[in-house]
């Protein structure tokens, strides 16, 4: 089925009858509770009427987003005292998952929380049991569960593409700063802007920490670390795929190798598993690793290994690599004890490697072209790195010089390309000027957070997108020449 246009979706939205109507508020407006937020509101008669967060940034910034008639608070409770409220977003560190989600079935909400469940398995038994309890819809969301990657990896295996599934393996491998969590801290970050000791809640009282509070991923005390965080991808995939439960004897061994920045989460973890034979697949193995200063830089991938093939699973595409098959009762033959490969005909093979992937333009744009940055750095609330200012090629070339206007005035922008020459001018001002796939361009691509999207330079024609940042932004004058 052929997925909507945005025009298709303002339209459903318009004819979206009162009883499709839903009302939704956000608890914890962070990186991934904003993006739920955003994509829930893609729905057509969805609406967002109330955002909390601990931080007074992300309260202004969720009004400036969307709108300044919605209720922003600290405490998460009065959004739960409000009737009007259908279902609650959360996306709040791990600490706080049960205690909110809790409360918020309690109060008769259905709830979309941000994986992991809860940070700890013995809170897990009373957020099953409030479901149970309310009657209502309780989904934990894990990033990458509706990819096409995973669709296609579970229809292959249920035909057998594979044969016997006996082992599966999975990496996630960073090598940046911000793919090792080292979050940018905003320059307002103060007592008076955080509420530290609702953050705290229940645990132990310290001093306010900045750090601790926008990098809470590093620490025990708020986090689950890279088995909570990262695992629980490559978990949920798998489990996708194979319809699998989980596994019933698991042993791991990690350690803090690197990002030695205070922190107490180990930046390298490696995890083995056993998975008993039930009826929805054999009995198999599986190990994980994660490395977070991993030379060969950031990417990731499950594998499945069968019988017969094996196949690389990534959210966009998947690779089937095939082998020649052995009967495993052939060598104890008589007539093969002696010779247990003898000579033999030659046999028609099939490819040696088939590769599904997805439609093209089924990629964010950003994720295969450059991205000429635009953004109000002068009242950014976090502090940004010289890459993200305006006029930047987004994570590689940071600008010249701030050729920027201020916000409410024009800033005129040009993206000249001459073979593989690209500049970047803003209001007259040349800031960006490099060549594409040099040794230079390649090194940037690896070291960054482009190196996590293989197409990122890649693609020859495509869509151009232009980005808002969740705020409001007007562009005219838009003039594209094809290359």
């Amino acid at each position: 089925m052929a997925r909507p246009s945005y025009e298709e979706l303002a339209d459903r939205r318009a004819q979206a009858s009162p009883n499709d109507r839903i009302q939704i508020a956000l608890i914890g407006a962070g990186g991934m509770g904003t993006e739920d937020a955003k994509t829930a509101l893609t729905i057509p008669g969805v609406t967002l009427v109330a955002v909390s967060d601990l931080y007074d940034g992300r309260l202004k910034q969720a009004r400036d987003r969307w709108g300044q008639d919605i209720q922003t608070t600290r405490d998460y409770r009065e959004v739960l005292a409000r009737k009007d409220v259908d279902a609650v977003i959360i996306g709040t560190p791990d600490h706080w998952h049960r205690q909110i989600a809790v409360d918020a079935m309690d109060a008769a909400k259905h709830v979309y929380l941000e994986k992991p469940m809860v940070q700890s398995l013995g809170e897990g038994e009373a957020v099953v049991a409030a479901q149970l309890r309310n009657k209502v819809v309780f989904q934990v969301g894990s990033q990458g569960m509706s990819s096409l990657g995973n669709e296609k990896a579970k229809d292959l295996l249920a035909t057998g593409a594979i044969g016997t599934l006996n082992y599966a393996e999975g990496f996630w491998a960073r090598n940046n700063p911000i793919g090792a969590w080292q979050y940018p801290v905003p320059r307002d970050a103060s007592e008076q802007t955080v509420d530290w000791d609702r953050f705290l809640g229940s645990l132990p009282k310290r001093t306010f920490d900045p750090i601790r509070f926008f990098r809470w991923r590093n620490y025990r005390d708020y986090g689950t670390g890279v088995s909570g965080d990262l695992f629980v991808h490559l978990f949920s995939s798998l489990h996708f795929v194979t319809g699998s439960l989980g596994p019933t004897t698991i042993m791991a061994s990690g350690g803090l190798r690197y990002w030695k920045d205070g922190r107490d989460a180990p930046d390298i973890m490696l995890g083995m598993f056993d998975y008993p034979d039930t009826a929805a697949h054999p009995a198999f193995n599986l190990s994980l690793r994660v490395n977070f200063v991993d030379g060969t830089s950031g990417s990731t991938y499950l594998r499945l290994v069968g019988s017969d093939d094996a196949m690389d699973v990534t959210w966009d595409d998947v690779t089937v690599r095939r082998n020649k098959h052995w009967d495993p009762l052939r060598a104890v033959q008589k007539e093969f004890l002696s010779d247990p490969e003898p000579d033999s005909r030659k046999e028609i093979m099939p490819a040696a490697e088939t590769v599904y992937r997805v439609e093209k333009g089924y990629d964010a744009v950003y994720a295969t072209g450059p991205e000429y940055q635009l953004l109000d750095v002068e009242g950014w609330p976090d502090r940004l790195e010289t890459w993200q200012w305006t006029g930047a090629n987004y994570g590689m070339h940071p600008p010249l010089s701030a050729a920027w206007k201020k916000v409410g005035e024009w800033n005129h922008t040009r993206i000249l390309v001459a073979g593989t020459h690209v500049e970047h001018w803003l209001n007259g001002v040349k800031v960006v000027d490099y060549e594409l796939w040099t040794p230079d361009w390649q090194a940037r691509v690896q070291a960054g957070k482009w190196n996590d999207y293989p197409g990122y330079g890649k693609a020859k024609t495509g869509l151009v997108g232009l980005q808002d940042h969740g705020n409001r932004i007007w562009f005219r004058n838009i003039k594209i020449k094809p290359l």
